[in-house]
């Protein structure tokens, strides 16, 4: 509390969550979040996973755990994207054949592909991936 200036014999400030300045210059003139709601699968769009094309239609493999939600026991088979993919740009990001314009432009956008959750259940991961908490 005393390095946001409490308990330091003067008033705190007006609004103690008010913005504070960066530690860098800002360089974007701006920022478009699209968060599709139902919209099309990260696997179909801007993340190919070759491995899981060798597993389609089989089992999940010996040593991970069984993802169980309200919609599945934990044995359906996987199944790989159906979309072709190829790298764009001077970045050479993989998108999909469903985003033939988006590949045009890839190098000035930013694709995020770090995110995991520890729910395997669609709602819960959402709530994690946007708040923080679990």
């Amino acid at each position: 509390m005393a390095r946001d200036g409490y308990g330091t014999g003067g008033p705190p400030a007006a609004n103690p969550l008010a913005a504070r300045p960066g530690h860098f210059q800002g360089k974007a003139k701006a920022v478009i979040f699209l968060f599709m709601v139902g919209g099309a699968s990260h696997l179909d769009l801007f993340d190919p996973k070759p491995a899981l094309a060798k597993w389609h239609g089989k089992p999940l493999p010996p040593g991970f755990t069984t993802p169980v939600s309200q919609f599945t026991k934990g044995d359906t088979p996987l199944l790989a994207s159906t979309r072709t993919f190829k790298k764009h740009g001077r970045c050479g990001t993989e998108v999909s054949d469903l985003l033939p314009h988006l590949a045009t432009c890839v190098d000035d956008i930013a694709v995020l592909r770090s995110c995991w959750s520890t729910s395997t259940v669609h709602a819960p991961a959402h709530y994690e991936l946007h708040t923080g908490g679990r």
